[in-house]
């Protein structure tokens, strides 16, 4: 079960007993564990919004702010290449609406930024005291999210892009090491965790409880991580409302003839431009060229015929508000 952190989903994890340290429940129809994410996406957001805001204060000494890569920009525009080139004062302090756009916080939290500020640092170029844990914090959560956002079985030669359970020492390294530092860490002005931090922590344990749980029961090798998080489900909303071309706010009737025409006409990748999620390009399965190609005998083949052509007479009855198909 996925679900950001609003005030609503909080408090059905607290009627569920749902924390960091509780993480999944049972399902009463079938007695099996039902796994709680937080949303990914929401939470690299949230890590940012409250890095700018505020800072963060690691292990209870070491404290990291935004004029820490305030300070590599401005020492980075001198020179004619630019280190910081993710990044402007603009995306860095960004307001209203654009915050809910995950691209920016990545670019932010990236390889690139986290070089950028030790590079600065060893050249004396800073006068922040604490560029290294900045630095340090910068890759970790990177790498962090490159796990949390595998798309395919296996993207490059990195073990963090592998799909989670084929590289799972050096994945569940990170994913301890992020749990850890997370759990130390406070947001300056704070003395306890925010629900951010128990859904980062929720988050990395769920995931390994639910790796074990399916190699245990379908001997499930590997997982795509992206598949943990809302998108799926943001990418459908992005295609009904395109359907309406300007008018994208459609009220439930407006709902139901757009999702109509969806299923029917197979349109998953009308998508807005203006989202704030990407569209998804993770390779379906192709379970109905795997299934005819068990046949070894024409018999067969003719046979399923006969059960296709079964299915599409009785799809002919069915009616759609007094339109028949």
């Amino acid at each position: 079960m996925t679900s950001d952190l609003g005030g609503g989903n909080r408090a059905l994890y607290t009627e569920l007993n749902i924390s960091h340290t509780n993480t999944c429940f049972r399902n009463p129809a079938n007695n099996q564990n039902v796994y709680v994410f937080a949303d990914v996406p929401h939470l690299i957001k949230l890590i940012r919004n409250h890095f700018v805001d505020y800072g963060f204060i690691l292990d209870g000494k070491e404290e990291i702010h935004k004029s820490i890569i305030e300070e590599v920009m401005d020492v980075s525009s001198t020179s004619d290449l630019k280190i910081t080139h993710k990044i402007s004062k603009q995306s860095l302090n960004v307001q209203g609406t654009e915050r809910q756009k995950v691209k920016l916080a990545t670019k932010l939290f990236s390889h690139t930024i986290s070089m950028a500020i030790s590079r600065c640092g060893t050249k004396g170029l800073l006068k922040q005291q604490n560029w290294l844990e900045c630095a340090d914090f910068f890759k970790l959560v990177n790498d962090w999210f490159d796990i949390m956002n595998i798309r395919e079985y296996s993207s490059d030669t990195r073990d963090r892009r592998k799909a989670y359970g084929l590289a799972l020492n050096v994945q569940d390294s990170i994913l301890t090491r992020m749990s850890n530092t997370i759990e130390n860490l406070r947001v300056k002005g704070r003395r306890c965790l925010l629900p951010f931090q128990k859904g980062i922590i929720m988050t990395n344990t769920s995931l390994k409880l639910l790796h074990d749980d399916l190699k245990t029961r379908f001997s499930t090798q590997y997982l795509l991580t992206y598949r943990l998080n809302q998108d799926v489900l943001e990418n459908f909303f992005g295609a009904i409302r395109t359907k309406g071309g300007l008018h994208d706010h459609p009220d439930a009737l407006q709902f139901k003839y757009r999702l109509r025409s969806y299923m029917l006409g197979r349109n998953e990748g009308s998508l807005s431009s203006f989202g704030n999620v990407e569209e998804d390009d993770t390779p379906d399965i192709n379970l109905c060229g795997k299934y005819f190609s068990l046949f070894e005998d024409d018999s067969s083949v003719s046979d399923c015929k006969e059960n296709l052509n079964t299915i599409e007479i009785e799809l002919t009855d069915i009616e759609y508000d007094g339109w028949k198909i």
